[in-house]
């Protein structure tokens, strides 16, 4: 598009002959960045594309996790809830959404759109991780998964401190180590 508009000035302008075709040569060398892959076809070129677009909404996404858990993690009263009653994630969604919306035509549209979507997934994973362990629970099940089996308070190897995932002696990884 810009090159051919720079063709055409090209082109009117008073310029020899000659430096016109100098500058013409210039300009198509350098053309955008869907004629770099010209030697391509175009629907592998759409592919290139949305393989582009799929990797920066992973990573937008898996910066808003690693921001979330950092804060459920680090936050005294209630992780993701704020004072055990406004969830945090659900109100970052709302934001990143909202703002998707509002500024629709602005270059920061699809990475709000990325971080409303990992905060409303995220938001979700735990309100219906929460609902189907209580449903469960109140039919006599004992809760299993990744999520069921929490942390010890405190470990006598750590020190009466918080101990890690490792040291838990219950956990699969470490029956698994000690059967080594």
């Amino acid at each position: 598009m810009y090159g051919d508009q720079a063709i055409a000035r090209i082109g009117g302008s008073t310029m020899k002959p000659a430096d016109k075709s100098f500058f013409t040569r210039i300009v198509d060398s350098l053309g955008t960045t869907r004629d770099r892959f010209s030697g391509l076809s175009s629907r592998a070129t759409v592919h290139l594309e949305s393989g582009a677009t799929a990797v920066r909404q992973v990573a937008e996404g898996g910066a808003t996790a690693i921001a979330l858990s950092a804060v459920d993690v680090y936050q005294a009263n209630g992780g993701l809830d704020i004072k055990s009653k406004y969830p945090l994630d659900a109100g970052l969604a709302l934001l990143g959404i909202g703002g998707s919306i509002w500024l629709a035509d602005h270059a920061a549209a699809p990475t709000l759109r990325s971080v409303g979507n990992a905060a409303a997934n995220i938001f979700l994973f735990r309100k219906g991780h929460s609902y189907f362990t209580k449903a469960h629970a109140e039919k006599g099940g004992v809760p299993s998964g990744s999520m069921a089996s929490p942390i010890p308070a405190t470990s006598a190897a750590a020190g009466g401190a918080v101990a890690p995932h490792g040291d838990d002696p219950n956990s699969e990884l470490a029956r698994l180590a000690a059967s080594l």
